[in-house]
């Protein structure tokens, strides 16, 4: 089982599990610059919103730009505008900027 840790705007670290474990041939990274999180309570509801997609195994805001999200999903299942898709379903802007 994958273990997901996502530390919040306090700097405190959320646990939770996955049950799929990618190969690495599979693995991608997007970087997400989202804008206006205004709370550690609507940080936590998108990474809740993306962590129960499936082919998302991490997502972590950078510790040194708050404003950037890393996503570790399975190319497989998912792919990373469907994961901006997701994130601006909840009305909030965000961007990829990297993958």
């Amino acid at each position: 089982m994958l273990i997901a840790a996502t530390p919040n705007l306090s700097g405190a670290e959320r646990v939770g599990a996955h049950p799929y474990q990618p190969t690495p041939d599979t693995a991608c990274l997007a970087i997400v610059w989202v804008d206006g999180l205004a709370s550690e309570a609507e940080e936590e509801m998108l990474l809740d919103t993306l962590s129960g997609s499936i082919g998302v195994n991490q997502a972590t805001f950078s510790r040194h730009k708050p404003d950037l999200l890393v996503v570790d999903y399975d190319r497989q299942q998912t792919k990373a505008l469907d994961l901006l898709e997701r994130i601006n379903s909840h009305n909030i802007r965000a961007k990829i900027v990297g993958c």
